[in-house]
């Protein structure tokens, strides 16, 4: 059955929660919970605003990230959501490359990371060989005036998204997907809502934790750089 590459859950993940059903007792049941683990996991993605799954899947992925006089005063930029990354170079809005950083000149942070965990910014630390120079013509105060002071950006390149979905949240999204059919598709009359109607199976807490999860992996604020490419 087609699955999007973003899906946060399977529909297996789903029937876990509701013994007494199995992938492929009915086909249509199937292919609406197919239908629902697409639309629940970008309904995660939305509400949260991470990138769990890649937008653009695969290695070597180049990113663009404009260089502001706080990037520069900070030494750090945001980068999102990243499951590593192996480039970074910064160049004139023109295109011209100003540095190419070796390994040393960035630190991934946060430094200390669960295997899910990604990496959302990096710092440039001053006391390298080759450190992020960031006293170009092109990190200014005052407005955008090109020629004059053309702006710095940051080509970073790397693997993006999460290195692995968290458990908590393929549970989460399996639950929202489950509560979404017995809601929107079939409350009773198919195997799988008749295997759900059982005093055991505790919807209204498992929802609560769902939201609960979801509610801890929400980015809380827009700082830092924003992809510009």
């Amino acid at each position: 059955m087609p699955t999007d590459p973003r899906d946060l859950c399977t529909i297996a993940d789903v029937v876990e929660r509701v013994p007494g059903y199995d992938v492929g007792q009915d086909t249509d049941v199937d292919a609406t919970l197919q239908d629902f683990v697409t639309i629940e996991s970008r309904d995660f993605l939305e509400a949260t605003r991470r990138e769990i799954t890649p937008i653009t899947p695969g290695p070597d992925i180049t990113r663009v990230f404009d260089v502001d006089w706080i990037v520069a005063e900070e030494r750090e930029l945001m980068i999102g959501d990243a499951a590593d990354t192996t480039a970074v170079v910064f160049k004139g809005q023109d295109g011209t490359v100003l540095q190419t950083l070796d390994s040393s000149g960035w630190v991934e942070l946060p430094r200390i990371r669960e295997d899910w965990e990604p990496v959302t910014s990096l710092y440039f630390p001053p006391l390298v060989n080759d450190p992020a120079f960031f006293a170009f013509p092109a990190v200014q105060w005052g407005p955008y005036v090109p020629d004059e002071n053309p702006r710095l950006i940051c080509e970073v390149t790397g693997t993006w998204g999460f290195p692995e979905i968290p458990k908590t949240v393929t549970r989460a999204v399996a639950t929202l997907v489950l509560a979404r059919y017995l809601n929107d598709a079939a409350a009773v009359g198919t195997a799988l809502a008749d295997a759900s109607d059982r005093a055991e199976l505790n919807l209204a807490g498992s929802l609560k934790a769902a939201f609960d999860v979801r509610d801890r992996f929400r980015l809380r604020g827009v700082g830092g750089s924003s992809i510009s490419s």
